[in-house]
């Protein structure tokens, strides 16, 4: 029996994926985006307490998060109960803030993370039994990519993506998710009108409310929260976000993939070939 335990909708992307491949009995622990994925994945699925969770299970996989303790708590939980704890990281930033926890690092037994940038950020970080266990979110984005070629239906319009995500708080001095939109929509000049619609795609842990004051502003603006990710992005041409894991699922659909960062703080993805929104401002001619 295996406990997923998460907060974070990244993570919870990952865990319910590595899970349904597997043939092991598992139990969930969750709170906050991270229940609206696994109800998403799981159907009928019943969301437990975390010290239940532990107790029942011989092994716990849990994500990492930066916003909350939730997932330190799981692993200083499952050490008190003498269990194997794994965390994944499925991202590319703040990787020590994932374990830190009143000025002290809360170890868990194994890390795993998506792929060698990630492996090499996390030797450099100082991380602890770190493997890379590659993220099934990408074969799956590309499992569909192929799909949708099949019907035809991989023709991008001219469409550009948004995709938001909360700023962490020490980033915050520099800029937010809202100065971050802004920033884009203050340039649209940039791309000579050529689009047909811009889509702007919540973070699953914001409100669509959020957002509805730009799309009441723009008759060519709109609010995506019902499409699939991977849907919203084989239907764009230019994805734009700002450290976002969906910047590279960008990459693998062969789209632009923009972060767009009002600040001398740029993209914090490991990735080359994401463009920095400033950059493009600055020499127009990176954009054709």
């Amino acid at each position: 029996m295996i406990a997923l335990i998460s907060k974070d909708a990244g993570g919870a992307e990952f865990i319910s994926r590595y899970i349904s491949s597997k043939k092991e009995k598992f139990c969930i622990a969750a709170t906050g985006p991270a229940i609206k994925v696994f109800k998403k994945k799981f159907k009928n699925i019943k969301i437990i307490n975390r010290i239940t969770a532990i107790k029942k299970s011989d092994w716990i996989l849990c994500s990492t998060g930066t916003s909350s303790d939730y997932e330190k708590d799981a692993i200083i939980l499952a050490k008190k109960n003498k269990k194997k704890v794994v965390a994944y990281i499925d991202h590319w930033t703040e990787y020590r803030k994932r374990f830190l926890k009143n000025n002290k690092m809360i170890y868990p037994d194994e890390i795993w993370v998506s792929d060698k940038y990630a492996f090499k950020i996390a030797k450099k970080s100082r991380l602890k039994n770190v493997k890379i266990m590659g993220n099934p979110l990408f074969s799956d984005f590309l499992k569909y990519k192929k799909k949708m070629s099949l019907f035809k239906r991989n023709n991008p319009k001219n469409n550009i993506l948004f995709l938001s995500e909360p700023v962490s708080k020490e980033l915050r001095k520099y800029y937010n998710e809202i100065k971050c939109l802004n920033y884009f929509l203050n340039n649209l000049d940039l791309f000579q009108n050529k689009f047909t619609k811009i889509q702007i795609r919540p973070h699953p842990s914001e409100r669509k409310s959020k957002f509805l004051k730009f799309a009441k502003n723009s008759k060519k603006i709109f609010i995506s929260n019902k499409n699939h990710i991977f849907q919203d992005i084989i239907n764009s041409k230019i994805i734009i976000g700002i450290n976002t894991i969906a910047l590279v699922l960008g990459l693998l659909a062969k789209r632009k993939a923009i972060s767009c960062i009002p600040s001398k703080k740029q993209c914090e993805l490991p990735h080359k070939e994401i463009i920095n929104f400033t950059d493009l401002l600055n020499d127009k001619k990176k954009f054709n």
